[in-house]
């Protein structure tokens, strides 16, 4: 009962903190996530394939990884304790990794494992999949599961987030104050914009210095006391793992942008982190005083950057450096600092010291916050996306203009990473960079790149096997090939006047060669479940996009409508937002009432059973508990009765387990220790009636001696 009882909470915590941002998402045990690693010939460790397998969203998911951390060859990691000393902080590299998933061709992936949790994010043609342990999101940090969600799931609301602003900083050698300087919002431009009329971007690649092999910004990166304590749970190790896996994310959107467009060979610029510091405690100040990691904190993130840049003397070695916080600042998730082109100006990548109320100051730094102004924690991708956008300033991006190519509407693909106010996450372009801002950071890039930038010293890139097709591969179909491509990326036979292809590359691939029209590239798994269509190959290697489903059409399961390709709950369908009732009206469909948290019922139409309501699950039209799973799992135990299932049974269920296998062992006992008693009261006649004769559970008697005769008792108690 206790572990039943226990499991609502977890699932209602789950439901309650969860449902402002997703409009649907999923729960899946440690048990769900299935991985082995397969060796390589190649004796590296880096070489070898780690596979995951696991259902979620009606449709299966086989994901082929290999290592791959963003840390710089040189990198040290340190705590940074109350009294201001040191100690080395171990990170274990061996939990993150990239790849791809066979079931999903062309696809990017991205883990990192929280001993048996996972962070995974599936970036597909179709859809992009998240799942991340679900603790972060509730008050029982004990919880074992994790959420699954789909970018079109989110619902986050960017527009309530508006973006702070900043004053002009002077420069430090020259102390000239530059009083064209712009508040930019969350990005902080401390130089004048220049009138570039009448200049083209292709006149300035003819004359700006090429980046060669330095391609990595290194990073020094600074998780203060609140971050600490809320998402790194008190440990110092999650804490900084946490962080490496955020910096990872983000690396990949860099180094997946070609600058300024499409046809440049300006590609795979990134990060590095150089160092890793975890603050432990507060930091301890004197009256009047002010430091960034300070027990209340003033919500002043203006503020909050200044003092973090008064650590100049740290930061000065380094591309950036980045303050991850987790504290509510009114309306603002990030600020950070713009370079420029000119090489005079202060601010961003590589930028020198600046002057601020005469005080020197760092101008190489940003900060990120992942609590929302609600409160409420930022998902994995929103988090993702606020430190991508930071970075964005602080490789010289502005924000991106209202214009149709550099903010596109939603049925265009939505707003772009560097759109002013912050994207949700949920459309096409939220993880891409505008035109506009891919022409900013070019010109930065191409300035300021080669001095500023350093040679890649990570590993785990690009390396054969990983499923995915890299620089010099002729096809990539994971450790062991396949019919069409052997395990050196090499095609096994060649095919004279025919276009070779490995159908782990490429959907659109039969027989190693490209498939004929109208071969099915994509099809639903569950044709009731999104608002997707079928696909059909066009004659080349590529999947085209599938096509939407009628608007009107139901979807998950006939709960929801399909519009423009999504699926919409009754709420959104109305332009509100779900919510959960309490007492007879909690098994239906409830939304928010506009402009106020007022939860009613949409209609009287009865959700169907296993839906979540406020104390559990629906189950006939009413609320109950979630006391059945364990039944309902030990009945498909006994359906499929076998050695395995069983094993498995008992291993996911431990405390039932227990309890289960103990129970006919101690009515035995009672039995005995029952017919024991009879036995002895048989025994002992009135010759004893001077004596009180107690009879133990254990069989044994305890004889208590009294000075006048009294009747025997014999107690079972």
């Amino acid at each position: 009962m206790d572990l039943s009882i226990h499991f609502s909470l977890l699932c209602l915590c789950c439901v309650y903190a969860l449902e402002k941002d997703l409009s649907y998402y999923e729960i899946l045990k440690k048990s769900d996530l299935n991985r082995r690693v397969r060796r390589s010939v190649d004796p590296r460790p880096q070489a070898a394939i780690h596979e995951v397998w696991f259902e979620s969203f009606g449709r299966k998911f086989h994901l082929l990884l290999k290592p791959s951390v963003p840390l710089s060859s040189d990198f040290k990691a340190s705590t940074l304790h109350q009294d201001g000393s040191t100690t080395e902080l171990s990170i274990n590299r061996d939990i993150y990794f990239e790849g791809s998933s066979k079931t999903d061709p062309g696809s990017t992936v991205h883990v990192q494992w929280e001993n048996d949790l996972a962070i995974i994010s599936i970036n597909t043609k179709e859809e992009n999949y998240f799942i991340e342990p679900s603790w972060r999101h509730t008050s029982d940090h004990s919880n074992d599961t994790m959420i699954a969600f789909r970018q079109s799931d989110m619902k986050w609301k960017p527009e309530k987030y508006s973006v702070g602003v900043r004053e002009p900083l002077c420069n430090a050698t020259r102390g000239t104050t530059l009083t064209g300087a712009d508040n930019l919002e969350d990005g902080l431009r401390l130089f004048p914009l220049y009138d570039e009329a009448g200049s083209s971007t292709r006149q300035k690649r003819q004359t700006m210095s090429y980046v060669g092999t330095h391609t990595v910004c290194r990073l020094v990166v600074v998780a203060d006391y609140y971050f600490y304590q809320n998402l790194g749970q008190n440990d110092r190790r999650t804490t900084g793992e946490y962080i490496i896996g955020i910096i990872g994310r983000v690396n990949a959107i860099y180094k997946g942008t070609s600058w300024p467009d499409s046809n440049s060979n300006i590609r795979n610029l990134g990060f590095e982190i150089a160092e890793l510091i975890v603050h432990d405690s507060y930091t301890p100040v004197l009256p009047g005083d002010l430091h960034y990691n300070m027990q209340s904190r003033p919500q002043d993130m203006g503020l909050v950057l200044d003092m973090f840049g008064w650590e100049h003397q740290k930061f000065s070695p380094f591309c950036l450096a980045h303050l991850f916080t987790y504290q509510s600042f009114p309306g603002k998730l990030g600020l950070a600092y713009i370079a420029s082109w000119r090489p005079t100006d202060l601010g961003g990548m590589c930028s020198p010291v600046a002057y601020k109320d005469n005080r020197r100051m760092a101008a190489n730094t940003g900060l990120s916050t992942y609590r929302n102004p609600d409160g409420s924690q930022a998902l994995i991708h929103q988090a993702t996306i606020t430190t991508a956008h930071e970075f964005g300033h602080n490789w010289g991006s502005e924000h991106d203009p209202d214009t149709d190519s550099c903010a596109p509407s939603s049925s265009s693909g939505g707003r772009f990473i560097m759109y002013p106010s912050a994207v949700s996450g949920y459309e096409k372009n939220n993880q891409m960079f505008s035109p506009c801002s891919k022409e900013f950071i070019y010109k930065v890039v191409m300035r300021k790149g080669y001095d500023c930038f350093k040679e890649s010293s990570a590993t785990g890139q690009g390396l054969c096997g990983n499923g995915r097709l890299d620089k010099n591969e002729e096809c990539d179909a994971g450790y062991e090939g396949d019919k069409c491509c052997n395990e050196n990326c090499e095609f096994r036979v060649k095919i004279k006047g025919q276009i070779q292809c490995s159908p782990m590359n490429y959907a659109c691939c039969v027989n190693c060669t490209v498939a004929p029209r109208g071969y099915p590239c994509l099809d639903r798994v569950d044709d009731n479940f999104d608002c997707k269509g079928r696909s059909t190959c066009k004659g080349g290697l590529t999947c085209p996009s599938a096509s939407f489903k009628l608007d009107g059409t139901s979807c998950h399961k006939g709960y929801g409508e399909c519009r423009n390709g999504k699926c919409m709950d009754p709420c959104q369908q109305i332009d509100r937002n779900p919510c959960l009732c309490k007492g007879d009206d909690a098994c239906k469909t409830c939304c928010y009432r506009p402009n106020t948290e007022l939860c009613e019922p949409l209609t009287d139409k009865i959700l169907e059973d296993g839906r979540p309501c406020y104390d559990g699950f629906c189950n006939q039209g009413k609320c109950k508990k979630s006391e059945s799973k364990l039944i309902q799992r030990l009945y498909s135990i006994i359906q499929s009765l076998s050695i395995d299932t069983i094993a498995e049974f008992m291993k996911n269920n431990i405390v039932w387990t227990v309890l289960v296998l103990a129970t006919p062992v101690w009515v035995v006992g009672i039995v005995i220790v029952e017919k024991q008693d009879k036995k002895k009261d048989l025994k002992f006649p009135t010759e004893h009636e001077d004596e009180r004769i107690k009879v133990l559970r254990n069989g044994e008697e305890n004889i208590l001696r009294t000075r006048k005769p009294v009747h025997t008792r014999i107690s079972t108690a």
